[in-house]
């Protein structure tokens, strides 16, 4: 299935994902100099690179990235949107943001599931900690049909939450067990704060902006509802500006045979209780600014 021997592939990312954890610490410069050096390392094995776009901060990134170092020609993009859960103005900013870079249309994949996700809520329960079958079903099978043996560019960052330090062991180049594409994680060993600064060093003097949701609702909202977005600032924003979306986030907790949904990747909390936390927090002088939500 895959077109590289795979003990080369672990020997290659053993030497590019060591290299990266001996610098996580470092100053950004430090870090973005191995992450190109990674890249060019992996592209002696790759011919294509199809970076997987959301819309986000970090797969931002690491599609600039890519395009700085070689630029368009052996570069695709990949998008996939989840339907039924992707903010249509998500959807326009990624054709933006390939318009940006003159990214031809033939190397640009839109892809998506024939599933609707809130028609699944319905029929199997919210997502969850223990049952991720939006990932599944709206990643996994899609990456399965259209990027089998492809290396697929990811912004994932090792460090973000605790269940992605899991990927250290796994390390920034290789397979996972039941996908069928081989990954590449050329910002393995950064973190938030080294994303802002390359935006702001490379990507902003571009005359690219940040996806516009990052400032209405506080994400990208390629995943409208994630069992793992615990921030209740992003939902009332979302249902104060949108309130088509909280139409169907209330739709579906109503019609769900389990209820409420999970909103932190371990309990499940009623949007109800989210909206009157946040108005409870207003009237109260604001003294919740720790949680983010003055000024909503």
């Amino acid at each position: 299935m895959y077109s590289i021997d795979k003990s080369i592939l672990e020997k290659v990312n053993k030497q590019i994902t060591q290299h990266m954890l001996d610098v996580a610490d470092s100053d950004f410069d430090v870090k973005l100099e191995v992450s190109k050096e990674s890249i060019l390392e992996v592209k002696k094995l790759f011919k294509d690179f199809y970076v997987m776009f959301s819309g986000g901060k970090d797969s931002l990134v690491v599609l600039d990235l890519i395009i700085s170092l070689f630029g368009t020609e052996n570069l695709y993009v990949v998008y996939i949107e989840i339907p039924g859960n992707t903010h249509e103005l998500n959807i326009q900013y990624t054709y933006n943001v390939i318009k940006k870079y003159k990214i031809p249309m033939e190397k640009f994949l839109h892809l998506k599931s024939e599933h609707d996700f809130y028609e699944l809520v319905k029929k199997w329960g919210w997502p969850g900690p223990r049952r991720r079958w939006c990932m599944t079903t709206f990643k996994k099978q899609v990456i399965n049909k259209h990027l089998k043996g492809k290396l697929s560019v990811t912004g994932v960052k090792a460090f973000d939450s605790g269940w992605r330090k899991k990927w250290v062991r796994a390390g920034a180049l290789g397979v996972i067990p039941g996908w069928k594409t081989i990954y590449f994680k050329p910002i393995f060993h950064w973190n938030d704060n080294d994303v802002k600064e390359y935006i702001n060093k490379y990507i902003k003097v571009k005359g690219i902006d940040l996806n516009p949701l990052y400032n209405i609702i506080g994400g990208s909202a390629n995943c409208v509802y994630c069992p793992y977005n615990s921030n209740p600032t992003y939902y009332i924003r979302l249902f104060i500006n949108y309130p088509h979306w909280a139409q169907k986030l209330f739709e579906a907790q109503n019609k769900v045979r389990k209820g409420a949904p999970f909103l932190n990747g371990k309990g499940k909390v009623y949007f109800e209780d989210i909206i009157k936390k946040g108005i409870e927090l207003r009237e109260n002088k604001c003294e919740g600014i720790e949680l983010g939500l003055c000024g909503i």
